[in-house]
């Protein structure tokens, strides 16, 4: 997320060129449950402007109406998807995106799974009827990506308004002394953490999906307690669990991804599992063999998501918790995931849904856990 503290400067500093002024920290969009109708959403930013970079990205995490974003920057090896490359085409073979965004070269270390998370992004604002910007230079050039994002922009049919960078400054500034509210993403319902219903954490009840990314990486730390295996159809359990896992400075986490409906950030999408440079084309096969048998329509984008905020949180020293139904059984998706865990030689503590919510309940405070109270291996 963008650093906390920006100071809104001069109209000259936010028109700067100077890529190095840019925050190198992770930034997927704004959450999706901040685009409503006429909302103004930057679609396309040239990235050559740095510190105008970094104050958008500020705005824009929080997630009010004040400026939103549907970009993504993957900085380095350390953020989620960095290096991946995604299949332009559904299937087990074929040339990845990075085919069409830099015509006539291979593909780039970086990867190109960025493009996909900025298609899903850009399609939720414009469902929503959101108002979409495209920010240029002052002379009204694009940077590289931009053009590929232009592109498809074109090509979707999608309406979008172009500004100049001294134009988005000049928004920018015009809206800087409102004030910004955080909006926690969160799956399932609405939950009043202080009057969990324990009892309830152990119903098979569906509740409404929404789209859940897992714990911020930043969160992380050696005394956390990350669960990274939850049996979905526990619908409320889910829902507090995510909310718990979303709060700050919460050492309850998950490493969990929740994407269940057409709209939601790479649904139906295949992330290669293995991959080679053929011809200039990026070939192998998906995750969804290996998981299910065969490919599914909601895809395997939420496993190759899953396992680098695993690796982010195993890095640290982060305690995993596998939560399977009463009866010990694991979910379709969960097998996979702990077929993984034990295939990596992955330590992790298993907990049925009763043990979960009573460790959830037994816990000192829901805002802050104590080592006392944090489960041991």
């Amino acid at each position: 997320m963008a650093p906390h503290g920006i100071e809104f400067p001069s109209i000259e500093r936010l028109m700067e060129k100077d890529s190095k002024k840019s925050a190198r920290i992770e930034f997927l969009g704004s959450p999706s449950t901040a685009f409503t109708s006429s909302a103004k959403v930057v679609v396309s930013f040239p990235g050559v402007h740095g510190y105008a970079w970094t104050v958008l990205t500020h705005l824009a995490a929080q997630g009010t109406e004040q400026v939103l974003s549907s970009c993504v920057f993957l900085p380095d090896h350390r953020a989620v998807g960095y290096g991946t490359h995604i299949l332009d085409a559904k299937g087990f073979f074929g040339a990845c995106h990075c085919n069409h965004l830099y015509p006539g070269k291979p593909p780039i270390r970086d990867g190109c799974f960025w493009y996909i998370l900025w298609m899903e992004r850009t399609l939720q604002a414009a469902r929503q009827d959101c108002e979409l910007i495209v920010v240029t230079m002052e002379d009204g050039d694009l940077g590289n990506s931009q053009k590929a994002e232009v592109r498809f922009l074109q090509d979707s049919k999608l309406k979008f308004q172009k500004v100049t960078i001294r134009e988005f400054a000049d928004m920018v500034l015009d809206k800087s002394s409102g004030t910004a509210c955080p909006v926690a993403q969160t799956a399932g319902c609405e939950i009043d953490l202080s009057r969990i219903d324990f009892q309830r954490m152990g119903v098979l009840a569906p509740v409404e999906e929404v789209e859940f990314l897992g714990s911020s990486s930043e969160a992380f730390m050696r005394s956390s307690k990350v669960v990274v295996s939850f049996p979905g159809r526990y619908g409320y359990a889910k829902a507090v669990l995510t909310r718990l896992a979303a709060r700050k400075n919460s050492s309850l986490l998950t490493i969990c991804v929740f994407i269940a409906q057409e709209m939601d950030l790479g649904y139906g999408k295949h992330i290669l599992e293995s991959e080679t440079l053929s011809e200039g084309r990026v070939c192998g096969h998906c995750y969804c063999q290996k998981l299910y048998g065969k490919v599914q329509p909601w895809g395997c984008f939420w496993f190759a998501w899953w396992k680098e905020r695993l690796a982010q949180a195993t890095k640290v020293g982060a305690g995993l918790i596998v939560v399977s139904g009463e009866d010990g059984s694991l979910g379709d998706s969960q097998q996979g995931e702990v077929e993984f865990l034990r295939s990596s030689n992955y330590g992790f503590r298993l907990l049925s849904i009763s043990e979960f919510a009573n460790f959830v309940r037994d816990c000192e405070s829901l805002e802050q856990y104590g080592p006392s109270s944090c489960l041991c291996s």
